[in-house]
C-alpha cells in the first residue's frame, strides 16, 4: 500500500513566549484524525543544547479531543550549539476524532513551534521508523544527511530551525518535498517542516534554500523516515470445480469436452468440428 498525506491536515502553530517564560503552545489538527492512520509531528524550541532542552515525550503530549492515540515516540532530534533544537515525533491513531497537541515549555525553553501532519497507508507498528539523519552548519542551503526509504516506500519528514534575526527569510523546499508548516517571523525561531513521499526505496535528504536574507547563520535539522504499510500477498480459496455429467457431478480435472454423446477429459483446448475433435 502506498503512503499518502491526509488532505488538509498539514498545519502548525508558533509561540512568541520568550526564553525563560514557562508556557504552553497548543496546535490542533484542522480536521478529525482517523483510526489506523499515523500522526507525524515536529517541534522547534529555543533552549540550552547543553541541557538537552529539546521537546520530549514528557512535555509534548495530546492535550484535548475525542481521538485516542497510541504511544507517542520521539524519533529524531538535534541540537546545534546555537540554541535551536528540533524534535520529530510520531503516534498511531487508535480512535478517530478531533485532536489538539500541546508543547509545555520549561523555564529554559522559548519561542516554540509545532508542525502537524497525518498519513494514511503508513506502518503504525512499533517498528514504523525506518531511519534518521541530522545536519548542522552555517549555510543558506541547510540540509540533513541522506536516508534510504524501505522497498515499499514511505514518508520522509524533515525539520529545520534557523535562528536568523533578519527579516524576510523565505524557505524553499528541497526537490520533491512539500511544505507542512513554516514560519519566517523573527519573533519566533524561524523554522520549516517539509515531507517527501515515495512508493519505493529511494534515497533522499531534507534540504532547503533560504532566500530573502543576506547572512547565513547556524542551523539545526533533523529527518525521520517512516515506512508505508508493506503490500500483502493476495490469497484466495476456491471450491473444487465440478461439472454435471450423466446425472451426477464429476470432478473437473483439466478441461472437459463433449464429444457429441458424452464428456471426455482433455488437457488441451480443442474444438468439435463435424463430429471430430480437432
Amino acid at each position: 500500500m502506498s503512503i499518502s498525506r491526509v488532505s488538509g491536515q498539514g498545519s502548525g502553530n508558533s509561540s512568541a513566549y520568550p526564553y525563560g517564560d514557562s508556557s504552553t503552545l497548543f496546535a490542533a489538527f484542522s480536521n478529525n484524525v482517523t483510526s489506523g492512520n499515523l500522526l507525524v509531528m515536529g517541534c522547534v524550541v529555543y533552549g540550552d543544547p547543553a541541557a538537552a532542552n529539546y521537546a520530549t515525550t514528557s512535555n509534548f503530549t495530546k492535550y484535548a479531543g475525542s481521538a485516542t492515540l497510541g504511544t507517542i515516540t520521539l524519533d529524531a532530534t538535534y541540537a546545534s550549539s546555537n540554541f535551536q533544537l528540533v524534535s520529530i515525533f510520531s503516534a498511531p491513531v487508535t480512535g478517530s476524532g478531533d485532536c489538539t497537541m500541546q508543547l509545555i515549555q520549561s523555564a529554559t525553553m522559548g519561542y516554540s513551534s509545532v508542525a502537524l501532519q497525518e498519513y494514511t497507508g503508513a506502518d503504525v507498528s512499533v517498528t514504523r521508523l525506518d531511519g534518521t539523519a541530522v545536519g548542522t552548519g552555517t549555510s543558506l542551503t541547510p540540509a540533513t544527511g541522506t536516508v534510504t526509504a524501505p522497498s515499499q516506500g514511505g514518508a520522509f519528514f524533515g525539520g529545520l530551525a534557523y535562528n536568523t534575526e533578519e527579516e524576510g527569510a523565505v524557505f524553499v523546499n528541497g526537490p520533491g518535498y512539500s511544505n507542512v508548516y513554516t514560519t519566517s517571523d523573527e519573533n519566533y525561531v524561524p523554522c520549516s517542516f517539509q515531507d517527501h513521499l515515495t512508493s519505493s526505496g529511494d534515497t533522499s535528504n531534507a534540504s532547503w534554500t533560504i532566500t530573502g536574507i543576506i547572512s547565513a547563520v547556524p542551523y539545526s535539522a533533523a529527518l525521520a523516515v517512516y515506512k508505508a504499510t508493506a503490500g500483502g500477498t493476495i490469497t484466495s480459496t476456491y471450491d473444487t470445480p465440478y461439472i454435471y455429467v450423466g446425472g451426477q457431478w464429476q470432478t473437473v480435472i483439466g478441461a472437459y469436452r463433449y464429444n457429441g454423446s458424452s464428456w471426455d477429459s482433455a488437457k488441451t483446448c480443442q474444438e468439435y468440428i463435424s463430429g471430430t475433435w480437432q
